[in-house]
């Protein structure tokens, strides 16, 4: 029957991209960004006189885009130029598969199609993508433009309501895995699974709220053979009050947990080792951006991000603690710091941040930047941290007390303009460590960053 679904598919597509052809003529465009970033750590170890850390990785991005009518497009993202020069000297980097290989090419990245899907659109009744295509929702916190499953969104049309207030809303399904509905081995790849996303988005020129409904069932993961469903409610608040723009997402982990990929290694997990079936707790985790410009001829905006990242509480029995952790996407986005959870952590879980913010320019140049100053305060003490989430893997040890202080980290970031949405940014930091890591790891650490980001 598969076979005969799968058949019927491509028989269709073929029948829409020869109709696509024949009404119009094909255009074709190309937009994307390359990046490049050199980083020097002096002792991401924590440890005085540690190691230094220093590696420079470049990345180009390729979204070309095949119109072929009205109602047809094809769509794909290219990665190429995927390469690390440098010694990394300790695990658990931006981009740890890449790295983990040695110098020179980090592995299969260096030239790879990773989506390639069919947008038609129906006018009045909306729109369909069909593929592994690039999906993100909000702030791509938590549905982010990486997820590459196998892919059907629906979007409908805007409607326009009184008052200058509109709506939209979507529906997207993915195929997670094909499996052999056998879970005798364990192993996430070996159960059949798949998730669908109800969407909704609402806006008006003073605020925008969107809600995520995203389900994901793996077949006979959960307890006595049942079927697993793990549930994520995503909530998305902008606001506009007066001069000051309010960002913010937020999440609320529930249902069953599932056999994710061990989050060092990437590789899949025996269910035994999660716990698949036990009830998700304590998985709340968010962000808000608060900002406003300011009227002076150099200091121009003040912002302070605040966010919530779940972590691991003390175990229960029965229960599955922690949440899925933020998306690099949205580290990247509000540039959280070069140090701690770029280079030792490599992603916030089990933290509060709180992260105020100064942007400047310098008057009748192409230069300005920022000065910032990260606080982390872990969520529950060090002790209940799991060794697999310990900061590189396991690599600084924390305290086996309850201190909850990860520490704070100042950076100065210098930009210089070289054209429209194309920069070139000198990043200087210091982190000083706090009494979650164990008292031998509590070596303030220096670092500097230089970022090259052409957008196209």
């Amino acid at each position: 029957m598969r076979k005969k679904l799968l058949a019927f598919g491509v028989a269709g597509l073929l029948v829409l991209l020869v109709v696509g052809f024949s009404v119009a003529e094909p255009e074709f465009s190309v937009t994307g960004h390359f990046r490049s970033l050199s980083y020097w750590i002096t002792n991401p170890d924590l440890v005085k006189d540690g190691p230094e850390r220093s590696y420079t990785e470049q990345m180009l991005i390729l979204n070309p885009t095949l119109k072929l009518s009205d109602f047809i497009q094809v769509k794909a993202r290219l990665r190429a130029l995927d390469y690390v020069w440098g010694d990394n000297g300790v695990p658990g980097l931006t981009w740890p598969w890449m790295i983990r290989g040695g110098q020179g090419d980090g592995g299969s990245n260096n030239f790879q199609w990773d989506r390639a899907w069919v947008h038609i659109f129906f006018g009045k009744y909306g729109s369909l993508q069909i593929g592994r295509q690039q999906t993100d929702l909000f702030h791509n916190f938590s549905i982010a433009e990486d997820d590459t499953y196998p892919r059907y969104h629906y979007i409908t049309p805007v409607f326009a309501l009184p008052k200058d207030n509109n709506i939209m809303f979507g529906i997207l399904y993915d195929k997670r895995s094909e499996g052999t509905l056998d879970t005798s081995g364990g192993l996430l790849t070996d159960n059949d699974s798949f998730a669908w996303c109800p969407w909704v988005f609402f806006w008006n020129p003073k605020i925008a709220v969107g809600y995520v409904l995203f389900v994901w069932d793996l077949y006979g993961a959960a307890e006595n053979g049942k079927n697993a469903n793990w549930i994520m409610h995503d909530a998305m608040i902008n606001a506009t009050i007066g001069p000051v723009e309010i960002k913010s997402e937020w999440d609320l982990i529930m249902g069953d947990a599932l056999p994710f990929a061990n989050p060092v290694t990437a590789e899949p997990q025996p269910l035994a080792v999660w716990g698949t079936g036990d009830d998700v707790k304590h998985s709340l985790e968010f962000f808000v951006d608060i900002g406003a410009p300011l009227p002076t001829p150099v200091v121009n905006r003040a912002s302070v991000v605040v966010g919530l990242f779940s972590g691991v509480k003390e175990r229960v029995a029965g229960e599955t603690t922690g949440s899925i952790r933020s998306n690099e996407d949205w580290i990247d986005e509000w540039k959280i710091d070069i140090i701690l959870w770029d280079q030792i952590y490599n992603e916030i879980h089990n933290a509060w941040i709180i992260r105020p913010k100064i942007d400047f320019v310098v008057p009748n140049s192409k230069f300005g930047g920022y000065v910032s100053a990260c606080m982390s305060f872990a969520d529950q003490p060090a002790r209940f941290q799991p060794a697999a989430w310990s900061p590189s893997d396991g690599a600084i040890p924390l305290t086996a007390g309850d201190e909850k202080g990860i520490g704070m980290e100042i950076d100065l970031g210098i930009n210089y303009t070289l054209g429209p949405r194309q920069t070139v940014e000198l990043v200087l930091g210091y982190f000083a460590p706090g009494k979650y890591f164990d008292e031998a790891n509590r070596d303030g650490t220096i670092g500097a960053a230089l970022k090259t980001h052409i957008r196209f």
